[in-house]
């Protein structure tokens, strides 16, 4: 029996010795986790601490930034446009001493808040910078139409219903514009409302272009013989236009023909005119008796009771009216050239710069010709008023959809330069509404943006000059992502598209008038 004992406690022996063998490789395994675990936390410790600190340092690389960009900001105290105590806009003295044509732009048509901003700084340029010109992104004839109305009583708000597009005329935040007209009429320095689209944007032109026209020319014939078949050619297609848009879009090639013909020699007779020629009421005309279509006939006979450039206490010589009537048919003749043959489809560049090119001639004409001696304020989107397109890349860096497009601003630019300054509006968020539709949301803007720099600073409203940057501000010049133009987030080195940015923090929508 002592055998089996002792086999027993062998046994038990071994087996406790592999027991405590095992139970120390236990406890070296865990020992060695456990080291495993020390060290993995140490290390991890020490990565955190080395992204920690360079965090720390990227935060004070940007509040660094932040504090040179908070410097350079105009604050913007409110952009209510009835507010006109303008002591918060005076440092813009000193920015746009210098321009003549200052461009206020905006992101889409229905930005209510850049609307009313825009409202509050008309009236500072007028008041307070001498300017004396409102030239909307609405028709050449329309607008100056309006004008004449407005001289004689007619309240702004109607006339400019019948000339401007009515994405402006029908907006709420536009309406204090119109009221500042009325209110500055009969001043000694009235606020003249003007237009430079090439396109007819209201009644007005419809109702009465072929009148006046008509009766220009019946006045300015006595003068010089005239070429009635142009007249008649012109008449007819522009009549077309204004009444059958299906079937003015149907004619023919040879019709196309017929009008530029008739046209270009219309002008010709009118650049031909003498410079002394008056307006005369007793004049008499063949043109008489070539009456307008049925609807229009019985408008020629009497004279119009307003004329784009009628004659002042002292008359205005028929030249003066005449460049107005050259500048007005070769405008209308890109007109027609661009609606005869763009293709929405599949646009062609050379066709659809042709807006931005006759919008770019009208101003300039308006400048040069129509008001030599005065200062002029845009109102135009942005994407018409700045210039360099070509220059301008999507957030991921290619081109983008529109980038052959010569916007009107380059026009200016290539003409006037530093007399023209173009302003830009941006926002952080909030709503848009195009007049007839319904609101949408502008999204947050991206991180790193400009916009989200802006929103950084403690201003709600702030004005950013790209003309006037120091040196420590130099990164403000560098390709950074913004959303200026249909709040589309696009990269391009800003100061090359335009010359300055208004940044509001939530903008508004365009609301219409009840």
């Amino acid at each position: 029996m002592k055998l089996p004992r002792k086999n027993a406690l062998r046994s038990r022996g071994s087996s406790f010795f592999v027991a405590e063998k095992s139970f120390g490789l236990r406890l070296v395994c865990v020992g060695f986790l456990n080291m495993k675990r020390i060290l993995f936390s140490f290390l991890t410790i020490i990565v955190f601490g080395l992204v920690a600190c360079q965090r720390e340092a990227a935060h004070e690389h940007d509040a660094a930034k932040l504090h040179a960009l908070q410097k350079l900001l105009v604050p913007i105290r409110t952009i209510d446009a009835a507010d006109e105590n303008f002591d918060d806009l005076q440092p813009l003295k000193t920015k746009w001493q210098n321009a003549r044509i200052i461009l206020l732009g905006e992101a889409t048509h229905g930005d209510g808040a850049a609307f009313a901003a825009k409202v509050r700084l008309i009236k500072f340029l007028h008041r307070e910078m001498g300017f004396e010109i409102l030239a909307f992104e609405s028709g050449f004839y329309d607008c100056e139409k309006a004008w004449s109305l407005i001289k004689t009583g007619t309240p702004a708000a109607k006339a400019a219903q019948q000339a401007l597009f009515g994405l402006w005329s029908e907006s709420r935040q536009v309406q204090p514009v119109f009221d500042y007209l009325d209110a500055v009429r009969d001043s000694a320095r009235p606020l003249q409302l003007t237009g430079f689209d090439l396109q007819f944007s209201g009644s007005l032109s419809r109702d009465s272009l072929l009148v006046d026209l008509g009766n220009f020319l019946r006045v300015a014939n006595t003068h010089s013989a005239f070429d009635t078949a142009s007249w008649l050619i012109v008449r007819a297609t522009l009549d077309t236009l204004f009444r059958f848009n299906s079937r003015f879009r149907k004619m023919s090639s040879q019709q196309q023909e017929n009008f530029y013909s008739a046209s270009q020699k219309l002008r010709e007779w009118i650049a031909a005119l003498p410079h002394d020629a008056r307006d005369d009421e007793e004049s008499t005309s063949i043109l008489e008796d070539t009456p307008l279509p049925a609807s229009r006939g019985k408008l020629l006979s009497a004279r119009s009771e307003y004329s784009p450039l009628e004659a002042g206490p002292g008359g205005v010589h028929a030249s003066h009216r005449a460049m107005h009537w050259l500048q007005l048919l070769r405008s209308t003749e890109t007109l027609l050239r661009f609606l005869w043959n763009a293709d929405f489809s599949k646009p062609d560049p050379k066709i659809m710069n042709l807006r931005d090119q006759q919008m770019g001639e009208n101003l300039l004409w308006l400048a040069r010709a129509h008001f030599p001696n005065k200062k002029i304020i845009v109102w135009a989107a942005t994407s018409h008023s700045s210039r360099n397109r070509q220059n301008i890349r999507s957030r991921e860096g290619g081109k983008i959809g529109e980038s052959e497009m010569i916007p009107m601003g380059d026009y200016l630019w290539r003409e006037l330069g530093g007399q023209t300054y173009v302003l830009g509006f941006i926002a952080q968020h909030g709503k848009s509404a195009v007049r007839g539709r319904a609101p949408w949301d502008i999204a947050e803007s991206r991180a790193g943006s400009l916009e989200d720099w802006l929103a950084h600073s403690e201003y709600d409203y702030a004005l950013l000059d790209w003309r006037s940057l120091p040196t420590e501000a130099h990164w403000l010049a560098d390709t950074l992502l913004a959303r200026p133009m249909g709040f589309v987030p696009m990269r391009a080195r800003w100061p090359e598209i335009m010359d300055g940015v208004l940044f509001i923090r939530e903008m508004r929508p365009s609301a219409e008038i009840e």
